[in-house]
């Protein structure tokens, strides 16, 4: 894999990050060769599975598990990806990697900078079943959003 440029993130480099997500199917099939995709372990796609119990992943190898596994299955990780806004007022490009915080970025589009290399830990998708594989009122977003509002705080403070 080529790395155009590694940028170690600050405020000063105008990178205007938004938010936090997990990728979709259809993203993870677009932007990831099968190759970024492997990995040690399964990794939690946002995108539903076949059925409402399921949400689909991509497990070791680099395939996308579309129909999915349990929601509540607590062993596949989560990459992240953040959110980013006017990529191209910025001195950076698809394909760039960056450091924010002690993790490591990849742009994979022009709103999406994807968490490579390492994840932020395991947990179930949901941990009770019955709420089912709707990505917006999940357990994994609320562990996202968390994880999010950590790291812009710790990376705020040290740039104050």
């Amino acid at each position: 894999m080529k790395v155009n440029k590694i940028f170690e993130l600050t405020v000063e480099e105008k990178l205007e990050i938004t938010g936090a997500t997990l990728l979709s199917i259809e993203e993870a099939k677009n932007y990831l060769t099968k190759g970024e995709r492997e990995y040690d372990f399964w990794w939690w796609l946002r995108s539903p599975g076949n059925n409402s119990s399921s949400a689909a992943l991509v497990v070791s190898g680099g395939s996308i598990g579309g129909g999915g596994d349990y929601v509540d299955y607590t062993l596949a990780c989560v990459r992240p990806a953040l959110q980013i806004k006017k990529l191209e007022s910025s001195n950076f490009e698809i394909g760039d990697t960056f450091k924010f915080g002690s993790y490591e970025f990849k742009i994979i589009s022009e709103n999406l900078a994807w968490m490579y290399k390492q994840d932020i830990g395991c947990c179930a998708f949901n941990e009770d079943i019955r709420k089912g594989n709707d990505y917006e009122t999940s357990n994994i977003k609320n562990f996202v959003d968390k994880w999010f509002e950590i790291l812009m705080f710790n990376n705020w403070r040290k740039d104050k």
